[in-house]
This record gives structure tokens, C-alpha cells and sequence, in this order.
């Protein structure tokens, strides 16, 4: 039996996109309308959708409140509106639960508003996402170099329609999914937030506990003047560039041949975020040769050495870094775009992790790259930059900070990749009533 027969046997509808919306509409994008980069309103494009139904405002460009007049009167969001990517990836959603005063959406984003005597929107925006929607929509897609779907395409896309009661408990179940990953993401970046605060007023503001446990300079600790980087660091410290501190190696060259759904985890440009954090859904899986010396072990400590956007420091992830999670089994490995940072002193590890992190590091090292249409990191640069030395027991303190946070956020991460797993088996299985909640 087919699924559209299960389906029609037990008394759902399967009815056409177009009969299940009031109406579609799309943002715009500025040509002669208005100008990106101005004002603080975040501009949202197909790439800022996520696999998991939430927006990803990292990368995202800004606009001001004269372009947001201007686009609204075309996209017209509001809440209960789902946006849906209608360039690949196709079929990343978001379904809009909070008043939109601060963004708008780009013409690759549609903004659809559901038929609520037909649909509910969370179902609607689950069904959407699904795969097996995604799979059927891809049929109507059209481009070589970018895929896309147009409106009057996808109007003509069937959706499995159950009775509301269903759609209501269909959509409280994967929501309850949703709310534990949004929560425990959530509790990482606060420990990530917590750590880079801990960081300024240690290694900014010096104000580290001294050996009574009170804040060094605010308690007093002797300060000295350092000629070298014109200002004052605390007594016994010392001042050396990074090149004198670490052995660095450049990850696996690979080709597209060499990448599969399984394999050796490649950490990857995709890996990284603009705030030196591991992004999950970005990791690639090698299928070809390695030594030895290129496996990573968990809380290495590697670099970025490409660049991934138009070289904006405050976006780009070039010269950022990440520990590598604890939650593979078996080896990683880098791609060449990654290098591994090695600390001849190892308890320098997490304080350099979050010293490439910081905004002045990043906006000096965005001057050391060069390249034609992709930048590259010249090295040097990293080598060449001076910082002040900490004590042995001051970084040790840090150090242990850091990597006990950052075994409970990897514990979080692997909880997050079996709620995924879950969350990715069970959608299909409900939208097309091949499995069902009792009560």
C-alpha cells in the first residue's frame, strides 16, 4: 500500500499547497530599494534558515527602519507566519511565534500564511520541513547553479492533512522535541557567554584571583609598564608572541569524491561560527587516507584559515578557533581550511581559544590574509602577535574552568544529536500516519 493510500484509508485529506494558505508573499531584495549594512534591523535571507526551525542571525545582514518600511509593505509578516527557504537549501523553516519589529526577510524567503480552518501553522510549518516534503518539492525546483522553487510551483505541492485533533498533537510532540534542543542550546551559550566574561576580567581587566581569592588590580596586585605592548600588565608576567608559544599543523586536503554521509568526522569551515563556537550541522564525514599526526583528540584546539564570507571581521570566521567537542566516536580530522594550534605549554590552550576569539584579535588578524576570490590566513600574522604571559597556576585555574564547561557542554551536544535523530526519524513517520500518539 502507498502512502497516499494509508493516508486516504484512514480518513486524512491530502490536498494542494494552495488550498491549505491565505497567502504567499516575499521579501525584497534592495537593488535600487535600499542599502545593506546600515541600521540595526536584521536582514534574513535563505541562508539564515535552519534545518531545525530557527534563525540563525549570525551571518545575517542589517538594514535600517526606512528599509524595513519598505519591505514590509511587500512581505507583510507577522506572527504565525511561517517562512520557508525557497532557494536551496530548500525547505529550512521558521515559523514566526514573537511580534517581527526587529527583522525582515529577503525575496528567497517566502512568507506563508496558513488557511487556520484547514491547517494549523505549527503543523504546517513541521510538514514543510519534513523530508518527505522536501523530497516531493524538490521535483518542482528549477536551476542549475542556484536551485529554487517558485511560487507557482509550489502551490501546486500536495500536503497530508490530518483532523485538527491530530495536527494538534502531531505538532505538540515534535514542539516538546524542539524546546529541549532550543534549552539545552541555550544552557551552552550561556556557559559560553559566562566563560568569555570570565575571560575579560581575568586576562582584560586583570582582575584574576590572586592567591587570598580576591580580584588581582582591583586588590591592589603590582602592575608594571610593558614598552612592548604600551601598557601595564601585572608583575612576573611575561610578553612573547604566539610563534614562540605553539607548533600549528594544517588539516587533510580532500576532494569532493572523498565526502560521504559516513566516515571520519572532518572538522570544516562549516564547522565554525562568527563567535568561535562548533556548529554540529556543519561537519563533513572523510572517506579517504589519513596519518597518524592528523587525528584531533577531543578539546584540541584548531583555527579557521579560510575565509567563508566577504571579509567582514565581525562576520567572518577566518582566524577564529574551537575546541573540538567531545562527542565522536573514533577519529577527527581536519580539513585544510582548519589548522590545529599546539601550545608548547599545554595550559595555554584554552586561554589562547578564547584570546583568538575576542574582537581586537579578530579585526588585527583580518589584515593578515590575501587571495584573489576566497582569503587565506597568513600565518605570520598569528605568529607575530604579542601577548602578556599569565603565571602557570592563573592558567592552570582557567584552564580547568573551561574544559569542565566544556565536557558538559559536549555532554549536551551529544543529547542534542540524539533528540535530532529522534526528532528526524519520528517527523515522516507522523506526517504520513505510519505512526501515531495515543493519549
Amino acid at each position: 500500500m502507498t502512502v497516499k493510500e494509508m493516508v486516504l484509508k484512514r480518513g486524512w485529506k491530502i490536498l494542494k499547497f494552495s488550498e491549505c494558505i491565505e497567502h504567499i508573499n516575499t521579501g525584497l531584495n534592495p537593488r535600487k530599494n535600499f542599502t545593506l549594512g546600515t541600521g540595526d534591523i536584521k536582514y534574513i535571507t535563505a541562508k539564515n534558515l535552519t534545518k531545525f526551525g530557527t534563525v540563525d542571525f549570525s551571518k545575517c545582514d542589517f538594514i535600517d527602519e526606512r528599509a524595513k518600511s519598505i519591505i514590509h509593505r511587500r512581505s507583510n509578516i507577522e506572527v504565525g507566519d511561517i517562512l520557508f527557504s525557497s532557494r536551496a537549501p530548500i525547505g529550512h523553516c521558521h515559523l514566526i511565534k514573537n511580534e517581527p519589529n526587529d527583522f525582515d526577510i529577503g525575496e528567497s524567503i517566502f512568507a506563508i500564511r496558513v488557511n487556520r480552518e484547514v491547517v494549523l501553522p505549527a503543523y504546517m510549518c513541521l510538514y514543510l520541513a519534513s523530508d518527505y516534503y522536501v523530497e516531493a518539492a524538490s521535483l518542482h525546483t528549477t536551476g542549475s547553479i542556484i536551485v529554487e522553487i517558485r511560487i507557482g510551483d509550489l502551490m501546486n505541492t500536495e500536503i497530508i492533512v490530518p483532523p485538527m485533533e491530530i495536527q494538534n498533537k502531531i505538532a505538540d510532540c515534535l514542539e516538546r522535541i524542539d524546546r529541549n534542543l532550543e534549552l539545552n542550546r541555550m544552557i551552552n551559550d550561556n556557559l559560553q557567554h559566562q566563560l568569555k566574561l570570565m575571560y575579560d576580567y581575568w586576562f582584560t581587566q586583570f582582575d584574576f584571583p590572586d592567591e587570598n581569592g580576591k580580584p588581582y588590580r582591583a586588590s591592589g596586585g603590582a602592575m608594571v609598564w610593558n614598552e612592548q605592548l604600551k601598557r601595564d600588565i601585572p608583575s612576573g608576567w611575561q610578553v612573547k608572541a604566539i610563534g614562540d608559544l605553539i607548533t600549528f599543523d594544517r588539516g587533510i586536503s580532500y576532494s569532493t569524491k572523498t565526502i560521504s554521509d559516513k566516515g571520519t568526522p572532518m572538522v570544516n569551515l562549516a564547522s565554525f561560527t562568527p563567535i568561535g563556537e562548533y556548529k554540529p550541522e556543519g561537519i563533513k564525514y572523510y572517506t579517504g587516507e589519513y596519518s597518524l599526526e592528523k587525528i584531533l583528540s577531543p578539546f584540541d584546539l584548531v583555527m579557521c584559515n579560510t575565509q567563508q564570507t566577504a571579509i567582514d571581521y565581525k562576520k567572518d570566521i577566518i582566524g577564529r578557533s574551537l575546541l573540538i567537542p567531545d562527542i565522536f566516536d573514533g577519529d577527527i580530522v581536519s580539513s585544510h581550511h582548519v589548522t590545529q594550534i599546539k601550545p608548547y605549554n599545554k595550559l595555554l590552550k584554552c586561554y589562547l581559544h578564547y584570546l583568538f576569539n575576542t574582537d581586537y584579535f579578530h579585526k588585527y588578524i583580518a589584515s593578515h590574509t590575501n587571495g584573489t576570490n576566497i582569503l587565506g590566513l597568513l600565518f605570520y600574522g598569528v605568529e607575530e602577535f604579542c601577548i602578556p604571559i599569565p603565571d602557570d597556576d592563573t592558567l592552570g585555574k582557567f584552564d580547568t574552568l573551561v574544559l569542565n564547561s566544556e565536557k558538559i557542554k559536549s555532554t549536551i551536544l551529544k543529547e542534542n544529536q540524539v533528540l535530532i535523530s529522534l526528532r528526524d526519524w519520528l517527523l515522516p513517520m507522523l506526517m504520513n500516519g505510519q505512526a501515531t500518539i495515543s493519549d
